[in-house]
């Protein structure tokens, strides 16, 4: 009783701390309601004789170092010139967190990622991740992840028409997200003589190999060398000139200079170069 009694002034104090401005009537009711509930819990633990028990905890991996090693990967799959400005955000790990037996640790477990983001960069990809535990056991998931990467890269300042070459004078560099260009976006790296529009590309658009192409390697009505080829026996090489843009590797209708009414049609090697095989 006199616990009792103690636990009721304890309770009364108490709520009178906490709650000020409530009425001393409705404080005490309340005060006595929660100190009999209380013994009633005791009394009915000790009347059935049954004890508490806490069972042990299980061994988990937790979703924050599912995240480390996903991100960790993503990494891994890019240039280390990138990795300074890369961003990686695990939106969520599904499953998590993983719950193994309590003898179990970090040891038992095994943890890979993977993915296709070094062949196929994507902003948004899904990163594979198994768990094989000692008993062979494997789990998977895929790990959706946010990725943003910013870099240096080439970005118009004056208007591009088509055939028109590529002139430092009419870009600048500027940092920007490249994460949905990485592989199309020209970097300060590539040279900018190598290519020429192919389509419009306005002022403020980053310069995408998309919108480019490389020149023609000869053309028309321009000077070119043509080599007169007879197997591997003969060859003669004459001035010439070409009747139609080219780029290696194609065909192209040439003149030759020293007898006006002679065509051939050869195949581009090089830079204003000819190669026809007679």
């Amino acid at each position: 009783m006199k616990c009792s009694a103690q636990l009721t002034t304890w309770c009364k104090q108490t709520m009178q701390t906490r709650h000020p401005k409530m009425s001393l009537h409705v404080r005490n009711n309340l005060a006595s309601a929660i100190c009999r509930c209380f013994l009633g819990v005791l009394a009915l633990g000790f009347l059935s004789g049954s004890t508490i028990q806490v069972q042990a905890a299980p061994f988990q991996i937790e979703e924050s170092l599912i995240g480390e090693i996903v991100q960790a990967h993503v990494k891994n799959q890019l240039p280390a010139s990138a990795q300074s400005s890369l961003s990686v955000e695990v939106d969520r790990v599904p499953g998590a967190p993983f719950l193994y037996p309590e003898e179990y640790t970090a040891e038992d477990i095994t943890i890979q990622a993977n993915s296709n983001l070094k062949e196929h960069f994507n902003s948004r990809a899904i990163v594979r991740v198994s768990l094989k535990d000692k008993s062979g056991s494997t789990k998977e998931v895929g790990v959706p992840v946010h990725i943003t990467l910013k870099q240096p890269v080439w970005v118009v300042k004056n208007m591009i028409y088509p055939g028109q070459g590529i002139n430092s004078k009419d870009l600048t560099l500027e940092t920007r997200d490249v994460s949905r260009y990485y592989y199309s976006v020209v970097s300060p790296k590539d040279d900018l003589s190598e290519f020429e529009a192919r389509v419009v590309v306005r002022p403020g658009m980053m310069l995408d190999r998309r919108q480019l192409i490389h020149p023609p390697a000869v053309r028309r009505n321009q000077p070119v060398k043509i080599s007169l080829k007879n197997g591997n026996t003969f060859q003669i090489s004459v001035e010439g000139l070409a009747m139609e843009d080219g780029r290696i590797g194609q065909t192209v209708r040439v003149r030759n200079l020293k007898k006006m009414n002679q065509y051939y049609s050869g195949q581009v090697v090089a830079k204003n170069r000819v190669e026809v095989a007679l």
